[in-house]
């Protein structure tokens, strides 16, 4: 049996009957967590330019090339809310 195809069952699943899980729903393992293009979408900004701005803050916890991608609530996700809120700001005032 080969075990790279989805939502093909392995040794320990057989005995349960449960699915093991797939490429595709590897996303279910990301609850709790949001990203910056979410973000960004969800507050109608251009991902781009949010990613950039985070980018130039320049944070500490952050690894360059690393995926912006936070758990709700943390303090993290609270300083790119901060950043979200920035944006925000700054393109009201332009119009």
């Amino acid at each position: 049996m080969r075990t790279d195809k989805p939502f093909t069952r392995n040794a320990t699943s057989r005995k349960t009957g449960d699915r093991a899980l797939s490429r595709r729903s590897s996303m279910f393992q990301e609850i709790g967590k949001i990203t910056a293009t979410e973000m960004a979408r969800n507050a109608q900004i251009d991902p781009r330019l949010f990613l950039q701005v985070l980018r130039d803050e320049n944070f500490d916890w952050h690894r360059a090339n690393a995926p912006w991608r936070v758990k709700i609530g943390s303090a993290e996700h609270q300083e790119m809310q901060r950043v979200l809120k920035l944006i925000l700001r700054t393109e009201t005032l332009t119009y």
